[in-house]
């Protein structure tokens, strides 16, 4: 399991997220939105007080738990990957909450879905 230490670029700054390896990516979890966290005070925390983490493989879209975490924070996890545990599922979210409805439509039409 990577340490907070992995969120932090080599200046200090907070980014949110790292890379395990070329086709992995972990990610903290913000407490509200659909975007990944952009302050680590919008990054949750497990009871221990280290960042929620999942793994986005990038090839198949899917997310794993990273971690222990407790009902609440599964929740927050069902809210933001759908049943399927899928990126995409958070993306079209946060499309709509950003561009609204018709615009993330015309969005996913242009782009269409991974086979």
């Amino acid at each position: 399991m990577s340490s907070d230490d992995d969120f932090y670029n080599s200046y200090g700054d907070f980014r949110g997220w790292n890379e395990q390896d070329y086709k992995t990516r972990i990610f903290t979890v913000a407490y509200q939105g659909y975007s990944h966290p952009i302050l680590k005070s919008d990054a949750m925390k497990d009871k221990n007080g280290n960042f929620l983490r999942v793994s986005h493989d990038i090839e198949t879209d899917e997310v794993k738990k990273i971690g222990t975490w407790n009902k609440k924070e599964s929740e927050r996890f069902l809210e933001l990957y759908g049943p399927n545990s899928n990126n995409n599922y958070r993306f079209n979210l946060w499309l709509v909450n950003k561009f609204g409805k018709e615009k993330a439509e015309k969005y996913r039409r242009t782009f269409p879905k991974k086979e």
